[in-house]
């Protein structure tokens, strides 16, 4: 799952279902903009009351539900790209669960796309509690789309980026994600942190709990390296950088509602306060405030080698007051 300056292979998972085809057509614009393929993939199976009929030793018409679903997943590429477009996209329709099916169409490819709520056609389902096993086992980065009324008219063009971040190697992972994603696609990319100031004494600095900064300082000048650590200097120059106080999930909603994606690692460790809070990107899949991309954690335990990496090293090394009794909350 190394981030990479395009996307080369996109899967879609298609179910007939409107919000499907809101994610195929979403899908089939980030191809365009990055030169990526694109596979429209389809589950099928035979319908419970067929299986049925056959146990109880029922006869029932013969029903190609393969080509059935093979026909339906053509039109809907049709209806979403039109006939110029249909030759750009791979139909693939499989037999399975749709989950599994997804998982294993997706296991060389750079980005997966769902839409939050399916279709309960005789063809399978992508229902929420597909988008959301696909959240914590995807094998490569996903975008779940929310529905149109959930969320507002996508643009034709990506104008803005939001990363949530927390310095934790899932959330650096995920920036560096986002920032190829903003090149590819000429879009401004904005980071963002939230932070829970804690109810301790004030210490002679007159900041809470000895820290001379403040909660404000400490989360603008961890956001700060973090950037770097996962971008580089000069790449770092170019990220909004925005520091809210509360927690992740109203703060990153906030700051998405008017973006074209908000992206996400699907959990961290929180750099000062060790936090497991991981259902922040879990909430964020039910709901999305728009196309919501998850990035899971790759096999390695090492943070991107920048400069500045070491300062997660120094934040530690600090006084056990200023790390203990800040709370940065992450997805």
């Amino acid at each position: 799952m190394r981030p990479r300056d395009t996307a080369t292979r996109i899967v879609a998972g298609v179910d007939g279902g409107h919000t499907s085809v809101h994610a195929l057509r979403w899908a089939w614009r980030q191809a365009q903009s990055t030169g990526a393929t694109l596979s429209a993939v389809m589950a099928w199976d035979q319908p419970a009351l067929y299986a049925d009929a056959a146990y109880a030793g029922v006869a029932a018409p013969f029903v190609d539900w393969e080509g059935a679903a093979r026909l339906h997943v053509e039109d809907t590429i049709r209806e979403t790209v039109g006939e110029d477009g249909f030759p750009g996209v791979t139909p693939v329709v499989t037999w399975g669960r749709p989950a599994t099916v997804l998982m294993e169409a997706a296991a060389d490819a750079d980005l997966l796309v769902v839409g939050t709520h399916g279709h309960d056609g005789f063809i399978g389902t992508l229902s929420g509690s597909v988008s959301l096993h696909l959240a914590h086992h995807a094998p490569c980065p996903l975008t779940i789309i929310p529905s149109p009324r959930d969320a507002r008219p996508p643009s034709p063009r990506v104008g803005k980026i939001v990363v949530g971040v927390d310095g934790s190697p899932p959330s650096l992972q995920a920036l560096q994600w986002a920032s190829h994603q903003a090149k590819a696609t000429l879009a401004r990319l904005e980071a963002v942190m939230a932070y829970a100031s804690s109810n301790q004494p004030i210490s002679p600095t007159g900041a809470p709990g000895g820290n001379p900064y403040g909660w404000r300082g400490k989360a603008d000048l961890t956001l700060h390296h973090a950037v770097v650590d996962a971008l580089g200097y000069q790449a770092a120059k170019e990220v909004t950088q925005t520091v809210l106080e509360g927690h992740a999930l109203p703060a990153l909603i906030a700051v998405a509602t008017d973006a074209d994606m908000l992206v996400v690692g699907s959990r961290g460790h929180g750099a000062l306060a060790g936090m497991l809070l991981g259902s922040v990107s879990t909430l964020l899949s039910e709901h999305p405030p728009c196309p919501l991309t998850i990035i899971r954690p790759t096999t390695s335990t090492n943070p991107p080698t920048r400069p500045h990496a070491s300062w997660q090293r120094r934040a530690r090394s600090e006084s056990s007051s200023d790390v203990e009794h800040g709370h940065f909350w992450h997805p």
